[in-house]
């Protein structure tokens, strides 16, 4: 009887087991294909892109010794909620860094990043999108980006910059799901 008792325990065991590990492998492969598809719903909802402007204001990696390099960074907000700086949008202190090909630090065409106002006026209203720009000679910058004096131009050379930005992940319930996005772009003066 003990034997026949131990043996139908272990059929059970294993039987519940091999239950457990099925439901399991398809909770998870749902899970993944769930999480895939939000991913790509939130990427639609808030587009971001990133480009360096010759002095023609056109998308460039090629520029002049002195010609004034803009970055660009677009947002596009598909969302029916208005998108506010450092609450939903945040800038990365790697924000438009630029290295040397070796990777060696040259700097930033920044100065600060929303230091002397409240980011609740930095906002990108439903349904529009929001250009920011920097220039690496000149004074021109949009807010959030604050530039207070002019910097040299690049030496010839190879260079590439990084920027990185994470946005909230609006269709979820956690408010504190962020989405990070990094562009890296190799560029030249010559």
């Amino acid at each position: 009887m003990k034997k026949l008792l131990l043996m139908m325990s272990l059929l059970l065991t294993f039987s519940m087991f091999c239950a457990c590990s099925n439901s399991d492998e398809m909770d998870s492969y749902l899970s993944n294909s769930n999480l895939e598809n939000e991913i790509d719903n939130v990427q639609d909802i808030i587009q971001v892109s990133f480009s360096l402007l010759n002095d023609k204001g056109k998308p460039d990696s090629l520029f002049r010794y002195g010609e004034d390099i803009c970055f660009e960074l677009m947002i596009t907000n598909k969302s029916d909620k208005k998108l506010f700086f450092f609450d939903d949008v945040f800038l990365g202190n790697d924000f438009f860094t630029v290295y040397r090909e070796d990777g060696t630090y040259v700097g930033t065409p920044w100065t600060s990043i929303g230091t002397e106002f409240s980011g609740a006026g930095i906002t990108i209203s439903p349904k529009s999108s929001k250009r920011y720009t920097c220039k690496w000679i000149g004074m021109e910058a949009d807010r959030p980006i604050e530039k207070k004096h002019e910097l040299d131009p690049l030496p010839k050379g190879s260079y590439y910059t990084k920027t990185c930005i994470k946005y909230r992940d609006l269709n979820n319930v956690i408010q504190d799901i962020y989405i990070e996005k990094e562009f890296y772009t190799r560029f030249i003066i010559q």
